[in-house]
C-alpha cells in the first residue's frame, strides 16, 4: 500500500483517502438499508417470534410503523444507489487521472534520455512501458485496492450488524 501512495501526488493522494472515506460511508448506508429490511420481511413473513430489537425499540419510544419503515428503508436504498453511482464515476475519473499523470511522468522521463539511449533499446518496450503498464497499475492495481477496501467495510459493518 505504500508503494501505491508514493507513486501517487500529493493531490491524487488525498482523493484517494477521499474516496476510501465515501466507501466507508456507502458501506454505513450498505448496513442500515440491512438493518432496516429485517423487519420488512419479518411483516412479510407473519412471524412475531423473532422480533428485530432496533424495530422493537422504534416502534415503542418513536412510534414508528411498519409503512413509516418502508418509507425509510426506500429513503436509505435510493440514496444509497445513487452515492454508488456517483462514487464509480469519481473512482472511473480518479483512475483515469492517475493513469493519464503517469504516462506522462514516464513520458517526459524518456524525452529526457539521450538518444544513444533509444538506439540501444526495442521501441516496444517504451510503448509496453507507456501504455500496458501504467493501465495495469491504474485499472487493476488501483481499482483492485479500491473495490478491496469497500468489500472488507461492508464485511466489517456486516460483521457488526450480526453483533446488534
Amino acid at each position: 500500500m505504500k508503494k501505491i501512495l508514493n507513486i501517487l501526488s500529493l493531490e491524487q493522494k488525498k482523493i484517494f483517502l477521499i474516496l476510501i472515506f465515501l466507501s466507508l460511508i456507502i458501506s454505513a448506508l450498505e448496513f442500515f438499508v440491512l438493518l432496516t429490511i429485517q423487519p420488512i420481511i419479518i411483516f412479510f413473513s407473519n412471524s412475531s417470534t423473532a422480533i428485530n430489537p432496533i424495530f422493537k425499540y422504534l416502534s415503542n419510544y418513536i412510534n414508528i410503523n411498519i409503512f413509516n419503515f418502508f418509507i425509510i428503508f426506500f429513503i436509505i436504498f435510493f440514496f444509497k444507489t445513487f452515492f454508488s453511482i456517483y462514487l464509480s464515476l469519481k473512482k472511473n475519473k480518479f483512475i483515469k487521472n492517475v493513469n493519464d499523470y503517469l504516462s506522462k511522468i514516464i513520458f517526459s522521463q524518456y524525452l529526457n534520455k539521450k538518444y544513444e539511449f533509444f538506439l540501444n533499446s526495442n521501441s516496444s518496450k517504451f510503448i509496453a512501458n507507456l501504455i500496458i503498464e501504467v493501465e495495469k497499475f491504474s485499472y487493476r492495481v488501483l481499482d483492485s485496492v479500491l473495490v478491496f477496501v469497500v468489500e472488507l467495510s461492508i464485511i466489517l459493518s456486516e460483521i457488526g450488524r450480526a453483533h446488534v
